[in-house]
């Protein structure tokens, strides 16, 4: 309830999901909205489960300029593999 408030005097709306307890479902309203918000959620969230499963457990390399590098080939392979499943997807 603090979050949405800050949220609400920063002037933003909120986009956290509900969540129903026993005893008390969610309405249709908020399950409604649970669902519009899953849809922006879930293609975010998978473009980071994607990235994690390339990725070690850690960036070992010395120096922030190598870790940098590291990170920015991983995201050329994991925007590479979208491209030629994008590609394979437009021809079929």
């Amino acid at each position: 309830e603090e979050q949405e408030e800050r949220l609400k005097k920063a002037g933003y709306r909120s986009q956290i999901q509900r969540k129903g307890r026993r005893g008390k479902p969610l309405s249709e309203r908020e399950q409604q909205g649970n669902r519009s918000r899953s849809k922006v959620r879930s293609r975010i969230e998978h473009i980071f489960g994607a990235q994690s499963n390339l990725r070690r457990k850690a960036i070992r390399s010395i120096g922030i300029v190598r870790a940098c590098t590291e990170i920015g080939l991983m995201n050329l392979v994991y925007n590479m593999r979208r491209l030629c499943f994008l590609e394979r997807a437009s021809v079929s």
